[in-house]
Formats: C-alpha cells, structure tokens, sequence
C-alpha cells in the first residue's frame, strides 16, 4: 500500500521532556534536527513521485541524504535528552531505519526504499507523543508546503507537536465529510489522532468528550461504524475522568504497578464495547503514564516489568497508529534483566510474537537468525534451550 505520509518533522525531536528542561534539550539537539529537517525538505518532491524517486539522475543525492541523516541520527546519541529509557530505543530504530533504507535503495530496491521512507512517520509521532507536552505553532504555509491534501497537512503538524492547529484541521476534515472529498480511511485515522491528543499528550477527557461530541453534532452524515467507535471512546473517557489516575512524577513502583495490573486486565466492560478498537482510549492512556514515570524514574525496580507492559499495549496499538516497537521492548527486558522473573514473560512473549509474524496458511517458517535469537535468549533466561522452535 503507497502511503504519502510526510516526514519533514523528524527534526522536531525535543521529545517531550518536561517544562522546566524542555528549552534547554531543544537548544543542544535542535542544530541536528533543522539539519534532518533541510534533508527532508530536499527529498520531499522525490518521496511524493515514484518516477523521480527511481530516475538513475537523481541516485546520488537521494542516497547522500539518506546517509546524511542517519549519521546525524547517529551523532545525536551523544545528547542526554535522546538516551532517556524509551526515546533511546525510538533514536536507535530511526538510525537504524534511514541506514537500512540507504541500503535498500544502493541495491536498486527504489520502490520498497521509498514506501520504507514514507512510513516513517508513525516512528516519529510515537517519540512526540510519549508524555503530555505543550502545543507548538509553526508557520503553517512553510511547514507544510509540499503537502499534498489537508490530511497531510495535518499529520505534518501533529508531529511538528503543533497539536492545536492539528486538532482544527483534524475537526474541519471530519465534520465537512463527504462534501469535501476526504477519503474516508483519512476521517478514521483524524478520529484517532484526536484519541491520542487527549488521552496520551493532553490526559484531557473533559475536552475529549465535548471535541467527539461537537464532531458528532456537526456531521450527520458519518458512516454508522465510525459513529458507534467515537460513542464507544465517549465512554471510554468518562470512565477515565471517574476512575482517575496516578501522577507519575508523584507516584512510587508500588503505585504504578498497582493502577497498570488493574488497567490491563479484560473485564465485562471491554466485550460489552460496540467498537473496532475498544481499548484505544485506555492504552494510549495507560501506556502514557508508564513513559512518563520510567523516563523520569529512569532507576525503577520494576523497569522489567514496565518495558513488558509498554510491549503489550504497543501491540494492541494499531501498527497503522504508531510505529510499533514492542519487539524491541520486550528484547530490552531481556537484554536487560535476564534474571529478573519478568524476563520469562517477556521471551514467551517474544516467542509468540515471531511466531505470529511468520505463521501464514503454509504453516509456521521461522528464518533460521529467529531461531537462533530465540535458542540464545532461552539460554540466556533459562539457562537452557527452551525455545521449542524447529
């Protein structure tokens, strides 16, 4: 599926650091970024058309821009602000993404490079939407010069963190549809960039529920499934604002374990909720939280524990709504902690996880680097081989 989601963004990375170190994290990576940013501004007429992405004229400087940023990437490292618990993995997969586009792209593979580099921005907006943060404004006509429909624009400004001009064009693509020719998977996925505004950036349920309901006032025209899901969220976050929830800069290891075990669990609510996604509000909410405390409580006893949570939410989270790293989380636990109880959970789970990705109607073919990662962790965790993968 071609995706023209834009990535001009990526040098906005002041990943969402609180108030009082927020200005001063800018000013030591924000030389890094512009320059990412300058990259991406090159690349933009090339990412948007397949002919011009795969002329052999333009090989060099596409591939000199790929290289460029991730080295940039790669230098940012040396930043505090970049190696936090969680953002260090997200700054890893980036580096490590633009390398293996480049590589792609020098072996000829043009089309797969470009679809890699247009879906990077879901990798970008999980970094900006971590913890709560302020909205930033930007010069709407510079910034999303290039775009190609008022959808882009909105996403360009989503993770550009500009998330009060987002939410504007966000409400006027859902409520003028049809008449305005949006697509409707473009309606969808507006619906869901405003569910992570106010239940991971802004913990706003209040404002959530006037916003979805001044949606649903405004266009009576939507199709019955989308109208079910947003009555779905509506009570959704009114059960938050009732059940309330812990301050992670406040809280201690006994208090987030307590609110995450009981959040987690699925109970009658969940299979009585008409919606394609009923536990949208609840993960990113929950999965909030638990960045903001390990970033900030980076010594956490139950660090283990939290990396395994955030691998299951962020499998639950629709991969078309973040970039998923649920891999690597879970990896991290063991890596990190292969003594550690936790660590058992997190490679059965790991399992499961490669066994699912290689599993079709042909049956299960585990690549022989999967079986050798998962035979080295048993031993690692268990002190055996107990992978049971053939």
């Amino acid at each position: 599926m071609k995706k023209f989601l834009l990535i001009n963004s990526i040098f906005i990375m002041s990943f969402n650091l609180n108030a009082q170190s927020e200005k001063k994290a800018e000013a030591n990576i924000q030389p890094t970024m512009h320059k990412i940013f300058y990259n991406m501004q090159e690349l933009l007429p090339y990412m948007a058309d397949e002919e011009k992405f795969i002329d052999p004229k333009n090989d060099k400087l596409i591939s000199d821009k790929l290289k460029e940023s991730a080295e940039l990437i790669k230098k940012a490292k040396h930043t505090k602000e970049l190696n936090s618990p969680t953002l260090k993995i997200s700054r890893e997969v980036l580096e490590n993404h633009f390398s293996e586009i480049d590589r792609i792209f020098r072996l000829g593979n043009k089309s797969f490079a470009r679809w890699q580099l247009n879906s990077t921005v879901p990798l970008c907006m999980n970094c900006h939407t971590q913890s709560p943060s302020a909205s930033r404004h930007w010069d709407l006509a510079e910034l999303t010069k290039g775009a190609t429909s008022n959808f882009n624009k909105a996403e360009l400004l989503f993770m550009g963190r500009d998330f009060d001009t987002a939410l504007k064009m966000y409400d006027e693509i859902i409520r003028k549809f049809p008449e305005n020719k949006a697509r409707i998977m473009d309606v969808e996925k507006s619906f869901e960039r405003k569910i992570v505004i106010y239940s991971r950036v802004r913990r706003d349920f209040q404002a959530g529920i006037k916003g979805l309901n001044d949606d649903l006032k405004e266009n009576k025209n939507l199709p019955e499934y989308l109208v079910k899901n947003v009555n779905a969220w509506i009570a959704l976050f009114r059960i938050q604002i009732r059940e309330g929830f812990p301050d992670p800069l406040k809280s201690n290891d006994n208090a987030i374990k307590k609110y995450v075990t009981t959040e987690l669990k699925n109970n009658l609510w969940d299979d009585m909720i008409d919606a394609s996604n009923p536990r949208l509000v609840k993960n990113l909410t929950v999965s909030g939280i638990l960045y903001e405390y390990l970033n900030t409580h980076p010594e956490s006893k139950i660090k283990p524990d939290i990396l395994y949570w955030l691998a299951v939410i962020d499998k639950q989270l629709q991969e078309t709504l973040f970039y998923s790293l649920s891999d690597l989380y879970l990896k991290q636990c063991m890596q990190e902690f292969p003594a550690h109880p936790t660590a058992k959970k997190c490679f059965e789970q790991y399992k499961l996880n490669m066994i699912l990705a290689y599993s079709g109607s042909s049956g299960t073919h585990l690549p022989g680097d999967i079986k050798k990662e998962l035979k080295d962790l048993s031993i690692k965790i268990y002190g055996v081989d107990k992978s049971n993968v053939k």
